[in-house]
């Protein structure tokens, strides 16, 4: 076993960049999400519940994200071993997050065969 300090990590600026975009995507789509639904049955709903989990998530790592561009704008930009939690929940909660919306599109579109396949003839409505 080595001692000593522990390893630095290095970040990329290109990285926490594209960190701070696709997050600020997936906040905008679940506030959007609440806000056709309504609260009510957004809070009644598991999968949009881990879409809120997600995005708190993503909230705490965009802070992070651009509070490490801040400080590589003084040069002092490390990730520390201690930050490797958050690092790893971000790696978890986001894939997560994309089988959650896989699940939802895959419903959708179940539904939207059933409503292809329902005929109504209008010739038969009363006037």
């Amino acid at each position: 076993r080595r001692a000593g300090p522990a390893p630095r990590l290095r970040h990329y600026v290109w990285d926490e960049v594209l960190e701070i975009c696709v997050g600020a995507l997936i906040c905008l789509e679940t506030l959007l999400t609440l806000r056709v639904l309504g609260c009510g049955a957004f809070l009644r709903n598991g999968w949009c519940l881990l879409d809120a989990v997600v995005s708190a998530l993503t909230l705490v790592s965009i802070a992070y994200s651009a509070w490490l561009l801040a400080a590589d704008v003084h040069g002092s930009a490390e990730v520390m071993p201690g930050e490797a939690p958050l690092l790893v929940l971000r790696i978890v909660m986001q894939p997560a997050r994309f089988l959650a919306v896989f699940a939802g599109v895959w419903r959708a579109r179940r539904v939207q065969r059933g409503v292809d396949e329902t005929r109504v003839d209008f010739g038969l409505l009363p006037r």
